[in-house]
């Protein structure tokens, strides 16, 4: 499960489509609060793995959020952006973080992260399909 606030909600998609890209691993986004409900009561049934990624800026329930989830007695990382004064490289490097990850993940896996044949045919069908000239949009 990867877990971020509001404002790093784009990394949770990053994280989705790198490790399905690369690692033909399906990750769970997971957006705090909602996070801290229902998708949590399954981590311990299904043996998962929390990746956190912790703004230094927070508001202070979400600061109290993450406190929460280091007390769970799970496997978990925190990956932690100091981002005091928010820029782009407050995305940019634990996007560079997951990106490696997800490439080091296919490795220990044995899956080939270059191997995209099903989103080539999807690109291809795209094309062919067009459907800005079929008036479908």
């Amino acid at each position: 499960m990867f877990i971020v606030d509001n404002m790093l909600s784009p990394l949770a998609t990053r994280a989705l489509n790198q490790f399905s890209e690369n690692a033909k691993k399906l990750v769970f986004p997971a957006i705090i609060p909602e996070a801290t409900h229902s998708s949590l009561n399954t981590v311990r049934h299904e043996d998962a793995f929390l990746f956190i990624v912790r703004r230094s800026s927070a508001e202070p329930l979400i600061s109290r959020i993450y406190e929460f989830l280091d007390t769970l007695d799970v496997s978990k990382f925190f990956l932690d952006v100091d981002d005091k004064s928010f820029s782009w490289r407050s995305l940019l490097e634990p996007t560079f973080v997951i990106d490696l990850l997800s490439v080091f993940t296919a490795e220990r896996l044995n899956r080939n992260a270059e191997e995209i044949s099903i989103i080539m045919r999807a690109k291809q069908w795209l094309k062919d399909f067009n459907p800005f000239e079929n008036d479908l949009l």
